[in-house]
């Protein structure tokens, strides 16, 4: 079991509320102390618990990517796995989770949408390769989810085919 906030205070010989101001980094808190305690949090090994820092930041260090397509095109496409490299790369630089949603019909997005989209999981999400009509994007509008999407639409990959080719 990993230790405990109150546990990393004890050893530190400091007040609960001095380790939480450390762990998130409040300015509030000489330097010396600050030191000390994340030696001590390194040496017992303390990781902020997740779900109880999410409430307090409200942030869950969680980014969600959804590709609304065929999970066949997920490994047949070499777009994918080069989107899935960046943006992991990403994500583990800035400390953050990517979280991968695939979608096989469409009764599967309303569910994933309502299960993982609007319940807060995520502080932001990726949509890759949307159709010009998916009904994905109104929805992250309506309830302000953060998202970008990423891609070229079927759409324009016709019309700018076209325009290079002839």
């Amino acid at each position: 079991m990993s230790p405990t906030l109150e546990e990393v205070a004890r050893l530190a010989g400091v007040s609960r509320s001095t380790v939480s101001r450390v762990i998130n980094n409040h300015a509030n808190v000489r330097p010396e102390v600050r030191e000390r305690l994340w030696q001590v949090a390194r040496e017992v090994g303390y990781q902020p618990h997740a779900a109880a820092r999410s409430l307090v930041t409200n942030r869950t260090h969680v980014i969600g990517m959804v590709i609304p397509e065929a999970v066949t095109t997920l490994f047949t496409d070499p777009f994918f796995p080069l989107l899935l490299r960046g943006a992991t790369d990403a994500c583990n630089s800035h400390q953050y989770q990517l979280m991968l949603s695939l979608f096989t019909a469409n009764a599967d997005q309303q569910e994933i949408y309502q299960r993982i989209l609007r319940n807060g999981y995520l502080d932001g999400t990726i949509v890759a390769s949307a159709s010009l009509d998916d009904p994905l994007i109104p929805d992250l509008l309506r309830d302000r989810i953060s998202f970008v999407c990423v891609g070229r639409h079927p759409y324009e990959r016709v019309h700018v085919e076209r325009r290079f080719c002839g």
